[in-house]
């Protein structure tokens, strides 16, 4: 896309649909953009349809289910499934990067509680 071209209208779709989101959950851009790590400023660009989210890290999770296993021997293996293919290594190095991963996740995750809390306000929201 030249400096001259408007951005594709699916652009300003996906702008509004994350205003009308925003805004239905009582969520500032500020509180917004410091959850998802960018500026206000960047998520009123985003909203109006003048710019698209850059590339992050992408999630542990979305990297399909993931899985540590240990042998009897203490040999550490790890296990992970993707939509187009499946990998049991015990290369320590993805080993170790899955470890992180999971790490990450579980540090994440909401309690018992906080997921029942947050299922609740989803459905009264409906």
């Amino acid at each position: 896309m030249s400096v001259q071209d408007p951005p594709p209208a699916a652009w300003r779709y996906c702008g509004d649909q994350l205003k009308r989101w925003r805004t239905r959950a009582g969520v500032s851009r500020e509180e917004l953009g410091a959850a998802a790590k960018y500026a206000p400023d960047t998520i009123k660009s985003m909203e109006q349809g003048v710019r698209m989210p850059t590339p992050q890290a992408k999630a542990a999770s979305l990297l399909g289910p993931m899985l540590l296993l240990e042998t009897v021997d203490h040999e550490r293996l790890a296990f992970t499934e993707g939509p187009s293919m499946s990998q049991l290594t015990a290369d320590a190095e993805v080993v170790g990067t899955q470890a992180e991963r999971i790490s990450m996740l579980r540090m994440e995750a909401l309690s018992s509680a906080g997921s029942a809390d947050f299922i609740k306000r989803m459905v009264d929201e409906l």
